[in-house]
């Protein structure tokens, strides 16, 4: 038994440093005490850029390919969209419920992911006679663009939800697309009901976490911040979901799993302090899984449910 286990560590720890984030992690974290403008400068363009960060494990990529025939039947939304200095084409998938809906579902996907992750809650919605619209994020799967952040992001999705004359009544939305869904409330797309899946909450703490991931020096650090502030154009602290929802008429679902390795928890803990919220446990289900879940995909379709059968929004 002692061996067994002593052979599985050592494998482990092999596929550890001949892993290529390994090596990474550490060349960032050395240049960070050395150079850190420039270990700063590497590694926002890093998290800029999701091409550089996806990865699909084999089961992912089986539930990907179910996922795109599906997609396949949607009623496709391209669309030119101006984001700040960029401009480009946005694309969403938009799904009809049989006879005349009773609402609008905005399905927002994770970091480098696409709206083929958000297809689990596709047939649910439209069954419960709800329509869908889910969206490729710039950068993402059919939509343009190699660099984007959450307010780019928000820009992009505000850009095509206008020029479409299209107002979601309720949003869903997973990791990375939760930090878009925060900038669309911001800016008064507020939803009746809105389920966070696994969402960063503050973008300063979702910074640090990254700048500790990769052991960066404090100046580096610091430098990272810096770069991160000027690329949104406003303070940090503005991106903090207690600012941002505790004023909006939303009920809040939040979903989030103690056990998340890569959306830490204390992001989860934030919603706990907002009256219009509501936090559930999703005890022993992965960051990425989440979203294929049949429990978090009930849950998300009950509290939406609730919140039009009360007529508003009603935590």
């Amino acid at each position: 038994m002692k061996t067994g286990s002593g052979s599985s560590g050592a494998r482990r720890a092999l596929s550890a440093i001949t892993n290529g984030w390994f090596w990474l992690r550490l060349a960032l974290g050395i240049t960070s005490h050395a150079a850190p403008g420039l270990a700063a400068w590497l590694l926002h363009g890093l998290y800029s850029r999701p091409a550089l960060t996806r990865y699909y494990s084999r089961s992912e990529r089986a539930l990907l390919r179910e996922a795109a025939t599906l997609l396949s039947g949607a009623e496709r939304l391209d669309t030119r969209v101006r984001s700040g200095r960029r401009a480009g084409l946005l694309r969403a998938y938009r799904f009809r419920a049989c006879g005349e809906a009773r609402g609008l579902v905005l399905l927002l996907h994770g970091w480098t992911a696409d709206s083929r992750a958000m297809a689990g809650f596709i047939a649910p919605l439209i069954e419960a006679g709800y329509d869908a619209l889910a969206v490729d994020l710039p950068a993402h799967g059919g939509s343009s663009g190699l660099v984007t952040d959450a307010e780019s992001g928000a820009a992009a999705v505000r850009a095509m939800l206008a020029q479409r004359n299209l107002a979601p009544d309720h949003v869903i939305a997973h990791s990375f697309g939760g930090a878009v869904a925060s900038v669309l409330a911001a800016v008064d797309i507020t939803p009746r009901a809105y389920v966070s899946l696994s969402a960063p909450t503050a973008m300063t703490a979702a910074l640090e976490e990254l700048a500790n991931a990769f052991a960066l020096a404090p100046a580096a650090r610091t430098r990272l911040l810096a770069r991160a502030r000027r690329a949104t154009g406003k303070p940090l602290h503005e991106y903090d979901v207690q600012r941002i929802w505790r004023a909006r008429a939303s009920s809040i679902l939040a979903l989030h799993a103690p056990e998340d390795e890569s959306v830490s928890f204390a992001h989860a803990e934030r919603w706990r302090d907002l009256p219009n919220a509501r936090l559930s446990l999703a005890h022993g289900v992965g960051h990425r899984e989440i979203v294929f879940h049949e429990g978090s995909v009930a849950a998300a379709l009950a509290h939406i449910l609730d919140v039009d059968r009360a007529g508003g929004a009603a935590a």
